[in-house]
């Protein structure tokens, strides 16, 4: 079995960060002792390792320029320039991964001016910085935390904002920061976190379209008043494409329901019961009942897309969740942020995090083209590439991965799809 597989295609990745440096001024000039590359690549092995005080990350440039800084200098530059220039690192990054195709793209373009993807994620800080990074802390003790937010056009993977939070602070109140940005024939793709009827009635109002996750315990009535839940029951296909009028206030919506599969709807009511339990309450009728379907509410017209086609755009924040969500899981970021530092060392080393992930993901996809269907393990594959990372002397270096398939294999499962099925799923 060949242990080798070319380079990466990313190459643009790396030429460009140069380019990202000047034009966000966090680079005036090309210098020995610092570079947007290196900087980059310290604060990968930061996260990976979880050393990154600014002393730790000033050693890590030490090993990949030809002159050291002091950590005094690495503070200087840890600036709102350097969150800048992190924010266009990750949306080359993301350009590089949606250029894989993960939905129809060009049929995307004709039908909408953008698709706006927003997503959110918590992490826990040291109590030390509990004044400027308060947690909720359940109202029994102190704690600190942060939110990074961050919004996307999916089509072209560009960033239309980052920005960081409180831990304490609602998606729902973050999603007005898209809301405001909208423009006409734009698409908004939304979770349940971000759920606002008050919210689609503005983007209507942009002549711009919504795609959201619909809460379980929305109120969803016919266009006569009727419940939907006769709908569902009385349903004998997979699908169910209907008018339906949104909450108390009645917002007219299209709603469409997909029917779950016998295992994800198991999980759906397991995780909805244990969601009741934890609020002291039980589950009705119509929550069971909705826990054996996916539903999700548009303004997008028939004539426009097909339910099929919605569901299949949908997929779309699902993977780009995925892709937000799961950077905490292969980085040591508990390790790395637990230290009382300022809100921008916080943030690059959050934003590096998530290009890690990113490109990650691109790792990924090449060596399952070139395993000759042999099943590759995310974790194993993730824990092989970070170790090679953290032994590299440059940045470039990352992308010399020759790993040996054998050791990337996927032991066997006993009866759950394994996590790899899952995430290619997701991002197929």
């Amino acid at each position: 079995m060949s242990k080798t597989i070319p380079t990466d295609c990313s190459k643009l990745f790396f030429s460009r960060l140069d380019a990202a440096a000047k034009k966000t001024k966090f680079v005036i000039r090309k210098s020995q002792k610092f570079s947007a590359a290196g900087y980059l690549f310290a604060l990968i092995n930061a996260i990976l390792t979880g050393k990154a005080s600014f002393n730790q990350l000033a050693i890590g440039l030490k090993h990949s320029e030809p002159l050291s800084l002091t950590k005094q200098a690495v503070w200087k530059r840890t600036t709102a320039l350097a969150v800048a220039f992190m924010l266009d690192a990750l949306t080359l990054a993301l350009i590089e991964k949606w250029r894989e195709g993960t939905c129809e793209i060009p049929k995307l373009k004709r039908l909408f001016g953008r698709v706006l993807v927003q997503d959110s994620s918590q992490q826990k800080l040291p109590k030390s910085n509990h004044e400027h990074f308060p947690a909720h802390g359940n109202g029994k003790s102190v704690t600190a935390g942060v939110k990074v937010d961050l919004a996307i056009d999916l089509l072209n993977g560009r960033a239309i904002f980052s920005q960081l939070y409180s831990a304490t602070e609602q998606d729902r109140n973050l999603g007005k920061n898209l809301v405001d940005l909208v423009r006409k024939r734009d698409l908004v793709l939304r979770d349940r976190g971000y759920f606002s009827l008050m919210e689609f009635a503005y983007i209507e109002g942009k002549s711009a379209f919504w795609l959201s996750r619909v809460p379980s315990n929305l109120i969803i009535r016919d266009e006569d008043g009727g419940e939907l839940d006769q709908y569902l029951r009385d349903c004998e296909g997979d699908t169910l494409d209907l008018m339906v009028k949104l909450g108390e206030c009645g917002h007219k919506a299209r709603l469409i329901a997909i029917r779950a599969n016998a295992a994800v709807a198991r999980k759906n009511l397991q995780s909805a019961k244990e969601q009741a339990l934890k609020k002291g309450k039980t589950l009705s009728k119509s929550q069971r009942l909705r826990c054996q379907w996916h539903l999700v509410a548009t303004n997008i017209p028939r004539e426009k897309m097909s339910a099929r086609s919605v569901s299949e755009l949908y997929r779309c924040r699902w993977n780009i969740e995925i892709i937000f969500r799961a950077w905490k899981q292969s980085a040591n970021l508990d390790e790395a942020l637990n230290r009382t530092s300022n809100e921008d060392h916080f943030q690059v080393l959050m934003l590096a995090a998530m290009i890690y992930q990113v490109l990650s993901l691109s790792v990924m996809a090449l060596v399952r083209n070139l395993s000759l269907g042999t099943r590759i393990s995310l974790e194993k594959l993730f824990d092989d590439w970070s170790v090679m990372i953290i032994k590299c002397r440059r940045m470039e270096e990352m992308w010399n991965y020759h790993p040996d398939i054998r050791h990337l294999k996927m032991d066997a499962h006993r009866g759950h799809q394994p996590l790899e099925d899952t995430w290619i799923h997701l991002l197929s």
